[in-house]
Formats: structure tokens, sequence, C-alpha cells
């Protein structure tokens, strides 16, 4: 198992590391995309993760965690070789699609994989500081990545995509050679997969507590995840040029490996509910201060939220592992909650858009703070409502653990 672990951490130091997110939106311009056809492109990469999340989620379910981390891997190498090779609007929604497509093989089997390991070699109780360290891992390799592909890009910002693929290759490779038992009985893999899938959501919304896990991991994921679009134009009127925005986000990015790692210290001092509600309160009051100052020491309100963005990871994963009742659903059902994320996200994401478009980058922030009172006090009255206590003990059955791991 400890081999294992080490190739998965491996694998999620490298998986996700895009050299070329720094250099994007230069690049793309000076292969003769407009801003609309850029913003396109994400809206495409949405599309796709929403329609194929879940069905993906079931196929991992079926045919092995590892062989869809590795097929994953695989696919986002491929989208960035495109990228990097790619002239024209087709082939580079071609490339965007490969990229959407491989993001969803990975986001859901990757914790699937994590904690049915765990449960084989009987260290299940363990999954939340392990969760901790892969998300750390996962943080180093992305704020490496933005520093590099800074870099690069001075040189040729096509460089970075380049790069960019070999690192995911690297990665499909290391997740073909991880440790992982069949499923004794393994049904034909496309037969019953809209059953299951159907299933999977069903279980996601009937099972009171599991329904509240992944509405919060929704809530506090749509706040951290526009902030990747609000930072470069809040560092920017602070005074920041390109270089130092680069810099400045492989610093925050390491600010959340650090909470990520302590992950379990940080629970012993906040527990219960009390890190639950923390979070929101953390990113609520950073963002209102941020929307009332543009100033260089707002980069320590941004090192904060990343702090929130180290912790959320294990602290909602273990919410929604331990309570899903079926090991064989398991990468179906956390699929589920990472497609309710990325709805939420869409949700959100064009109103701060056009705030900041037509009002001002400030009320934006403020309807961010906003956003982080309101839906605490909405999923505070939710947990209340469904009276739902601390999470139990894996409902995981011994055998079907033992069939579907190691």
């Amino acid at each position: 198992m400890t081999r294992d672990l080490r190739r998965f951490y491996a694998f999620r130091l490298l998986a996700t590391s895009f050299l070329f997110v720094p250099v994007e939106v230069p690049y793309l311009t000076s292969r003769g995309l407009s801003f609309t056809a850029i913003l396109g492109l994400q809206s495409l990469f949405s599309v796709i993760v929403i329609l194929l999340e879940v069905p993906t989620g079931a196929l991992a379910d079926r045919v092995g965690r590892k062989w869809a981390l590795s097929a994953g891997a695989l696919l986002m190498g491929l989208g960035a070789l495109l990228f990097w090779h790619a002239a024209g609007m087709p082939r580079f929604a071609a490339a965007q699609a490969l990229l959407a497509v491989g993001m969803t093989l990975v986001s859901g089997p990757d914790s699937a994989y994590l904690y049915d390991r765990l449960v084989a070699g009987g260290a299940d109780g363990g999954y939340r500081g392990r969760e901790g360290t892969a998300t750390a891992m996962k943080h180093v390799g992305t704020a490496v990545a933005f520093a590099a592909g800074g870099l690069l890009g001075r040189i040729d910002p096509g460089l970075a995509y380049l790069a960019t693929g070999v690192v995911c290759l690297v990665a499909a490779a290391i997740a073909a050679t991880l440790g992982e038992r069949a499923p004794a009985r393994r049904p034909a893999v496309f037969a019953g997969l809209l059953r299951q899938t159907v299933r999977a959501v069903a279980v996601s919304f009937s099972r009171a507590r599991l329904r509240w896990a992944i509405l919060y991991s929704a809530f506090i994921f749509v706040l951290l995840r526009v902030s990747l679009w609000l930072y470069q134009p809040y560092l920017k009127s602070a005074g920041f040029d390109l270089g130092a925005i680069g810099f400045i986000f492989a610093a925050i990015y390491l600010v959340a490996a650090l909470t990520s790692q302590h992950i379990e210290a940080i629970r012993r001092r906040l527990p219960g509910p009390a890190l639950y509600w923390a979070l929101p309160l953390i990113l609520g009051a950073t963002y209102l201060v941020l929307g009332r100052f543009a100033a260089s020491w707002g980069v320590l309100l941004l090192m904060a939220q990343k702090a929130v963005d180290g912790v959320y990871s294990p602290l909602t994963k273990e919410l929604i592992n331990r309570d899903i009742p079926e090991a064989g659903e398991r990468a179906t059902v956390l699929s589920v909650e990472s497609m309710v994320r990325r709805l939420a996200f869409c949700a959100l994401a064009p109103v701060l858009g056009v705030l900041t478009d037509r009002v001002s980058l400030a009320a934006a922030l403020y309807a961010c703070a906003a956003t982080a009172a309101l839906g605490a006090l909405a999923l505070g009255r939710a947990r209340r409502d469904a009276n739902l206590a601390e999470p139990a003990a894996a409902p995981v059955p011994a055998k079907r653990a033992r069939a579907g791991s190691e």
C-alpha cells in the first residue's frame, strides 16, 4: 500500500499541473482568437464536464479507477499538445474537448481510488490526512507549474502547452502502475451504465447528510473557483505586473499546500461543526475587504482564501466518502458532487462577469461576500432541519471494499 500511495501522490502532483494557465489568454490571442472566442472555449469546457462528469465516474467504477486516471491524464496531455500545435477555432475546440473529457475521468475517481485503497489496507480512518497530503501535492504541482509556465511564456507561450502535455503523459504512465484489484464480479462495461448513473444521483440527494455535504462542497467550491478570474484584475489594480502576478499565484498555492498537509492539526483545533462555518466566514470577510481596498497588502487576504482552499478538499471529501453506501459506486457519487460544483460555478460566474464589466471589480467582490453570507445561512438552516450530526463511520461492506480495491 505504501508504494501505491507514493505513486498516487506523484500522480496528484503532476496530473493537473497546467503550466499554460498564466499564458493562456496572450497565447490564444496571438493565434488569432478573440476574447469572445476564448470565453467560448471555457464555456465548451464547462458544458462537456457537466454532461460527462457522472457517466465517466460510473465508467471508472466498472473498468477500474486507475485506468480512468491514466486515460484522463493521457487525454489531457493530448489536449495540451494539440493546443500547442493547433491553429483555428475548430482545432482549439477539439483540444479543449480533450482537456474536458480527461478532467472528468480524473475528477472523482482519484478520491475514490484513495479511499478504497486505504479501506483495503485497513487504514480508512486516516483518509482525511491522506487526502490532505494528496491535495497538498496537487497545490504544490500547481504552484510550480504556474511559476514555470510564466517563465516559459517569456520565451514562447506555446512552450507552456508543450511542457504541460509532457507532464500529463508522465502522470498517465504513473497511474497505470497503481495497484488495484478488479471486482470479483465485473459487469459489462456499458451495460446498465445509465441505470448506475441515475441511481447514484438518486442516492446523492435522497440521503440527508450526503445531500448536505454535496451542497456544502459546491458552495465553498464556487467561492474559491471564481477567485481565479478575480485575482488577476485585482492584483493589476493593486499595481503588480504580469510577472509578479505569476509568482504571487505560485506563492498562494503553496499556502494551500501547507494547510492541506496540516488538515489533521487544523481539525483538532476546530472540532465538530466549527470548521465548516469558519470557511465561509473567512471567504466572506476577505471578499468584503478586497472589494473595499485595492492594495499590495491584499495579497495576505488572497493567502487566507487559499488557506481555505487547502482545507476545503480533504474536509469535504471525507464528509462525502464516509456516507456513500456502496464502494462500487464511490466514483460515480463523487462525480455527482463534482457536477453539482461546476453547475454552481456556471450559475455564479456570468453574474460576476457582468458586474465586473458593467459596474466594477469591487461590485463582483462584494457579490462574492454576499453569496458567502447567504449560502452559510441557508446551509446552516438545512443542517438543523435535517438534524445532521457528524459523519458516521464509513458504511462500506468489507467484502465490497476488498473486491473493489487493492
